[in-house]
């Protein structure tokens, strides 16, 4: 069965000024996404190194994380290329690793999976980082390929090969996994780029924002249900709205953005993450602003920020000083991942601010295994329908659909572009412009929503 991780965009959720959406919807539930980074355990090696990956460590991990009454956590997989995938050095990507074969590595991945499955948490696989251009003379291995790593980047034909030889089996291999709920394409590419960075060599956003088209194309080819998103640096790269002086403030994340960069049409972001740290001004602070404020076309969370610095916010907001996951769900965010569980000093600040959450607001926290399989739920109930071919051309299959139904079609802003009786279990998009859409269905039994592309 499908998992149905997808997001509803509808009428009366973040469309330009209206309020914003504070749920996503996942594993056919709406949830707050409330939880924290791990970020790792061994940095860029948690699969594909030593003996790794360390399911004690991890299992401790997730079970601390739903113990505090969190749902999610973000956890960086290739982070600088060290271990995974083995790109050359000229920048061709060969495959997950220079030794284990592709299933193997899978295998890990699904490993932690399983153990975070096993507490009820969901998993963000965040691919790469910054930290491939930094500084390699500072860090205690050896593995990482500077040179490989910067050509990789700057050339489409060598991401073409990562894609080919590493991510679409990965993608494949894991996303029948139901603690899987979100790919992220970079951590904090901004830090890398001539615009905003501070590694020692930098490419440019426009290489980064070929490479987050180019691999959010091929997730969403290998699995069309799939969330990505991107994990960005400041809302000074996420927002259209004029917030600063800054020359190259935009959102490089927008939909026209990407595929102009990338010329991937599904190469898009499902939703849009920013993080926060203290170095912010209150201008372009998400703890400052709801999220309705920046203008998005797509839901926002806040993916990392110190509990410490949170808590000095939040009494001069009128708020407990460990409710910042509740302030920011109050203000239009769908999520929150505090900065990060390795470190016990940080990770004892967050697990209250999770706590809070969850006790004052567990009807959009707790994450219900089998809701994809319970029968009665209000706005679900047909998890079992699929449809085919996406992408799609003219016409839409709708597999699975036992009665009557209606068909609503969302563009990617939330307008309704369809609204028909669907017939013969078929759908007629051939008036559709190219793009990404949803279709939500509607029947007596329930609804249920999918994600589809039109060529």
């Amino acid at each position: 069965m499908s998992k149905n991780r997808y997001i509803l965009i509808l009428g009366f959720l973040m469309v330009f000024g209206l309020e914003a959406q504070n749920t996503i919807e996942v594993n056919c539930q709406n949830l707050f996404l409330s939880g924290t980074n791990l970020a790792w355990n061994q940095f860029s090696g948690d699969v594909g190194f030593s003996t790794n990956p360390n399911l004690t460590y991890f299992n401790n991990f997730f079970s601390e994380v739903k113990a505090s009454g969190g749902n999610s956590v973000r956890w960086w997989l290739h982070t600088d290329a060290a271990f995974t995938p083995e790109i050359q050095s000229n920048g061709n990507t060969i495959g997950l690793h220079h030794s284990l074969t592709n299933q193997q590595i899978i295998d890990q991945i699904r490993d932690v999976l399983d153990a975070a499955w096993s507490n009820d948490v969901l998993v963000n696989i965040s691919l790469f980082s910054f930290d491939m251009l930094q500084d390699p003379t500072a860090k205690s291995w050896t593995n990482i390929n500077y040179d490989g790593n910067l050509a990789f980047l700057k050339s489409s034909t060598n991401v073409q090969s990562y894609i080919d030889n590493a991510l679409t089996p990965m993608v494949n291999g894991v996303k029948d996994h139901p603690a899987l709920m979100s790919w992220e394409i970079f951590n904090e590419p901004e830090g890398m780029t001539t615009q905003f960075g501070w590694t020692p060599v930098k490419i440019s956003m426009a290489d980064v924002q070929m490479v987050v088209n180019k691999l959010a194309g091929a997730i969403h080819d290998a699995d069309p249900d799939a969330l990505v998103t991107n994990g960005t640096w400041s809302m000074l790269a996420n927002t259209d709205k004029i917030v600063s002086s800054n020359v190259h403030q935009k959102n490089y994340y927008s939909d026209a953005e990407l595929i102009a960069a990338g010329g991937a049409n599904n190469g898009t972001l499902d939703f849009y993450q920013v993080h926060y740290y203290n170095w912010q001004s209150s201008s372009i602070s998400p703890f400052h602003h709801p999220a309705s404020y920046w203008d998005l076309d797509k839901p926002v969370m806040v993916g990392e920020f110190h509990a410490v610095e949170a808590e000095s916010l939040m009494t001069g907001f009128g708020y407990p000083s460990n409710a910042a996951y509740d302030y920011l769900y109050d203000n239009g965010y769908f999520g929150a991942w505090g900065w990060q569980y390795n470190e016990s000093t940080l990770w004892n600040g967050i697990a209250p601010q999770i706590n809070y959450m969850d006790v004052n607001n567990g009807s959009v926290t707790a994450l219900i295994k089998d809701a994809c399989n319970t029968a009665g739920i209000d706005d679900f109930g047909l998890g079992y329908i699929s449809i085919f071919p996406n992408p799609s051309v003219n016409q839409i299959q709708i597999k699975g659909l036992q009665e009557s139904g209606e068909a609503l079609v969302y563009s990617i802003d939330g307008k309704i572009v369809i609204n028909a009786a669907i017939e013969n279990n078929q759908l007629d998009v051939s008036q559709l412009t190219s793009g990404m859409y949803y279709l939500r269905i509607t029947t007596e039994k329930g609804s249920v929503s999918k994600k589809f592309l039109k060529k």
